[in-house]
Formats: structure tokens, C-alpha cells, sequence
């Protein structure tokens, strides 16, 4: 398994962001006992729901700005077209990700798992 390590400063809060790139291209097949050891710990908490959360980006405002908000209003957010998408599970990121449409629903195509 190949891995690559980047992290990234947030300008604006100041923390720092680590992604681990993998590629499971020569990843050995576990063995059948590894295999039921694995299973037998995930089948406890497989069925539990978890909730995650795609950040596109965010922006600041005043609140005078704020209050001028009316339908049809266009908020502009500080992420580019192309930046990957934070997927946070609980407030904390698990992974980044490239936007796709799938039918008609937005998706996200995983591309960097965090290593916390």
C-alpha cells in the first residue's frame, strides 16, 4: 500500500489539516482467520447510523450584509470550483473529496482519507 502525507494550514482558523492519499493497488487479500477476527469486531457497530457532512466552504459577512440576504441572493464561498470537499463525521474530518453528480444528487468521490 502506497500512502502520501499532506497537511494543510487553514489561513483563517490557523489549524492544521492532515490527509493520507491511499492506493490499494497491492494490498495482499487477508487471510480467512484475519478476515472473521475483523468481522466479528465490525458486525458490533456495522448496523449503528453515522451522520456525515460535505463542507463546500464558508464565508464571512457582516450581519448588516446578512439582513440584505433575499431569495434568489448569491453567497460566494471561499473554496474554488476545483478544491476537494471535506467530509467531517462528528465535527472532525475523515476524509476530502472531488464533488460529483450522481443522477441527481450531488456525491462526493473520496480521494484523501484523514489520518486521525
Amino acid at each position: 500500500m502506497s500512502m502520501n502525507d499532506k497537511s494543510e494550514l487553514n489561513a483563517d482558523s490557523g489549524v492544521e489539516k492532515s490527509f493520507q492519499a491511499v492506493e490499494l493497488a497491492g494490498v495482499a487479500e487477508p487471510s480467512p482467520t484475519e478476515r472473521n477476527a475483523g468481522n466479528q469486531s465490525l458486525d458490533m457497530v456495522k448496523n449503528v447510523a453515522v451522520e456525515l457532512t460535505a463542507v463546500l466552504g464558508g464565508t464571512s459577512m457582516t450581519v448588516g450584509e446578512l439582513y440584505a440576504l433575499k431569495e434568489k441572493s448569491v453567497i460566494k464561498l471561499d473554496s474554488l470550483v476545483d478544491e476537494p470537499v471535506d467530509l467531517l463525521l462528528d465535527d472532525k474530518l475523515v476524509a476530502r473529496g472531488v464533488l460529483v453528480v450522481d443522477d441527481d444528487h450531488f456525491g462526493v468521490q473520496i480521494s484523501e482519507l484523514s489520518q486521525a
